[in-house]
């Protein structure tokens, strides 16, 4: 099994430049990881480098960004996963 580069509440910076195909996603910003696709949706272990993302701005998450894509910041742990999504109510 492939190890992940990311885990559950790593504070990262998704890239200015997403290229085309993501173009429509939130970049430029800080975010924090809420796990991989196979953290999060249980598929092999082939699904380690795409991760959902709590987004520091609004509390929004999305989901799936490369790992290439984002730049690891510091851990923050499961702490500031629940003072975020307490500040915006995203329950």
């Amino acid at each position: 099994m492939k190890a992940q580069k990311f885990k559950r509440g790593d504070l990262v910076r998704i890239a200015k430049d997403l290229g085309a195909s993501m173009a429509h996603f939130e970049a430029d910003q800080d975010a924090i990881v809420m796990g991989s696709y196979r953290d999060l949706c249980g598929s092999g272990p082939n699904n380690t480098k795409e991760y959902e993302v709590l987004l520091c701005k609004n509390g929004d998450s999305h989901s799936w960004y490369y790992e290439r894509q984002l730049t690891f910041i510091k851990h923050v742990g499961e702490d500031a996963i629940t003072a975020l999504k307490d500040k915006y109510n995203t329950w």
